[in-house]
C-alpha cells in the first residue's frame, strides 16, 4: 500500500515525517478507507502502515470538518490510543460550558 503522500508526491512530506500530529485530508482519507478495505494480520492496523514512514506521528486529522456535519476537527481525528496516555486524549475533547 502507497501513502497518499508519496503517491502524489507532496510538498509538505518532508516536513510531515517528524511530526506528531498531521492536519491533512488526503492522509485522513486513507486511513478511514484503508480501515475498511484492508484486511490486516491479527495485531497489525493502519498504524503499522503509517510508522513506516511518519515513526513519531500519534494523530491525523481533516483539514475542515465535512460542512454541516456538526463534527470539530478534533473530534474527527485518528489517534493511535496504544502510544497515546488517555489522560492526553481526555483532554484533547471539547466540552462546552454549561
Amino acid at each position: 500500500m502507497i501513502l497518499p503522500c508519496i503517491e502524489n508526491k507532496c510538498l509538505k512530506y518532508p516536513a510531515c515525517k517528524h511530526k506528531r500530529f498531521i492536519i491533512c485530508t488526503p492522509l485522513r482519507e486513507y486511513c478511514d478507507e484503508a480501515t475498511q478495505t484492508t484486511k490486516f494480520e491479527y495485531g497489525q492496523d493502519i498504524w503499522d502502515i503509517l510508522y513506516s514512514s511518519f515513526p513519531n506521528l500519534l494523530g491525523v486529522q481533516l483539514d475542515q470538518a465535512p460542512k454541516g456535519s456538526g463534527i470539530t476537527n478534533v473530534k474527527d481525528m485518528i489517534v493511535n490510543r496504544r502510544r497515546i496516555p488517555m489522560e492526553v486524549i481526555k483532554s484533547m475533547t471539547w466540552e462546552p460550558k454549561k
